[in-house]
């Protein structure tokens, strides 16, 4: 839920006029995400990947090979949904880039899908114990330790030095194996995409999801800078600030990935969620749109309420 940026109160670099971001002048692929035949010699060993330690829950979780296709088109804003992970900056950016075009773009090319060759997640004896409740019914299926099936992808994080591989298994909740709930990221269109980024950035930070969602130590700028590969600016935002620089802002976002982060106290009746990150979709009238990646919905503020209920906004450095 925390959108902790770098800086504090003095925004990372300077804040001036925007300009057009086109971070890939052309993508590699087709668009609809890059799908690779790796059938591999017959014996040779399966591929062997990693899975995440899970952040703590209190309802059962299970992990399962989960068969969602890995996009429906070119990715977009309401694909994504935050799940049960306080980490909404990864949300808000894979939203805010899928509301561009040529951030979607960039998505796109972002993850190959590898199909044909066996791949293999085992967990440790530690995590299938963790995972199953002593409260449990005794008729619950047990976790199984070893999950195989014929589907892996790749994920280029920009600021790692080979793309990371990731295995379709996911924390889901606990199901008989006819549907799938996923528990951290997720996508209201049952496409995989969102999960499997935020997957690999689990890997990326020591193969945790825990970890990964560290506030503290992670912030905003740092995902973007991961996951985009370039740096990022700000606007502070106070009551005093000029409404016209907010305005500014929200006029690139449709075509320079933007996320805005509420201000951390908000009283009951604000409209939106405090100390969280939401992707900036651009203005429609006198209103800035946002999509609130928990919810999965786009919300419509004034100018004034977005200044009184916010304190940042994070966008590409010209």
């Amino acid at each position: 839920m925390v959108l902790q940026y770098k800086g504090g109160a003095a925004p990372p670099g300077t804040i001036g006029g925007l300009t057009r971001w086109t971070p890939l002048q052309a993508v590699p692929g087709p668009l609809g995400f890059k799908s690779v035949e790796d059938k591999g010699a017959p014996t040779r060993s399966p591929r062997v990947l990693p899975l995440p330690l899970p952040w703590h829950s209190s309802t059962i979780i299970r992990v399962a090979v989960v068969d969602w296709k890995l996009g429906d088109g070119l990715p977009v804003t309401k694909q994504v949904r935050q799940g049960h992970l306080p980490n909404c900056r990864i949300a808000a950016i894979l939203s805010a880039l899928g509301n561009t075009k040529e951030g979607s773009k960039y998505l796109d090319g972002l993850i190959i899908e590898f199909t044909g060759t066996t791949v293999r997640t085992s967990l440790p004896g530690e995590l299938v114990t963790k995972l199953w409740h002593s409260d449990e019914d005794k008729d619950d299926k047990p976790q199984v330790p070893v999950l195989e099936s014929k589907r892996y992808f790749t994920v280029s994080l920009k600021k790692f030095g080979k793309p990371i591989e990731v295995h379709n298994t996911f924390y889901v909740g606990y199901t008989d194996g006819t549907n799938y709930d996923l528990v951290f990221m997720n996508s209201p269109n049952d496409v995989l995409w969102p999960a499997v980024i935020e997957k690999a950035c689990a890997i990326y930070y020591g193969n945790s999801y825990p970890a990964m969602s560290d506030y503290k130590k992670h912030t905003a700028n740092e995902f973007y800078e991961l996951i985009v590969g370039v740096t990022v600016d700000a606007l502070k935002i106070e009551d005093t600030t000029d409404i016209e620089k907010i305005r500014d802002v929200a006029r690139e976002a449709p075509r320079a990935a933007t996320i805005a982060a509420s201000r951390e106290k908000l009283p009951a009746a604000a409209p939106v969620t405090p100390w969280h990150a939401h992707a900036v979709l651009g203005m429609t009238g006198k209103n800035i749109d946002l999509y609130d990646p928990m919810a999965a919905k786009v919300k419509s503020l004034s100018f004034d309420d977005f200044r009184a209920n916010f304190q940042m906004m994070l966008f590409p450095k010209r």
